[in-house]
């Protein structure tokens, strides 16, 4: 059987629904967003705990992004989204930053259109989305060369897709095969002085 045609630029051929499935979602996705920050801020005026908003804001946006992923029919193979940094802790403050990996198992062209329309509809919805595409290999060699990137891979926490990849960054950053605890400090002391 033959591979399907690839329309110049190396896009998938459902690319366009995958385009029209996001747009469809802008509006719900749009009023569920404004109707939960309206029930979070209305909480913390009310004396709820800043501590369990922040994590209540964090789970919110983990399922925006599971339903999205789906929606737009993303694959769970080879694929996974993967929180970080802040986010990744579970925590999510009013206004900051989505830090996001996508992480792949093996680079494939076919995925490329779709993670773009799914970071489209994140930015469409408004989100500050902080983001990266890698590969494991790329993941443990760049938290080899910046503590910063090891510590937010340290933070990780995965959302949806294929957990054998977020299992494989884990081993590789290990603190046996990279960065001993003395080295890690120093690095992040460093980091906090400059």
């Amino acid at each position: 059987m033959d591979a399907p045609a690839q329309p110049q630029g190396g896009r998938s051929a459902d690319r366009p629904a995958c385009a029209d499935a996001a747009q469809g979602l802008l509006p719900a996705l749009r009023q569920a967003l404004r109707q939960a920050a309206d029930d979070l801020d209305r909480d913390f005026r009310n004396g709820r705990s800043a501590g369990e908003l922040l994590r209540e804001r964090a789970a919110l946006i983990d399922e925006l992004l599971r339903h999205a992923w789906r929606e737009l029919r993303l694959p769970t193979r080879d694929l996974a989204l993967v929180a970080v940094g802040g986010y990744g802790r579970g925590e999510l403050h009013p206004h900051s930053d989505i830090d996001l990996l996508i992480l792949q198992g093996r680079a494939d062209p076919r995925h490329a259109g779709g993670v773009e329309d799914f970071l489209t509809l994140l930015w469409d919805l408004g989100l500050q989305i902080g983001h990266s595409v890698r590969s494991v290999d790329e993941c443990v060699a760049a938290a080899a060369a910046d503590v910063t990137v090891l510590t937010s891979l340290v933070e990780a926490r995965p959302l949806l897709g294929e957990g054998a990849l977020v299992d494989a960054v884990n081993a590789g950053i290990d603190a046996r095969h990279m960065w001993p605890a003395e080295d890690f400090f120093r690095a992040k002391l460093k980091e906090q002085e400059e």
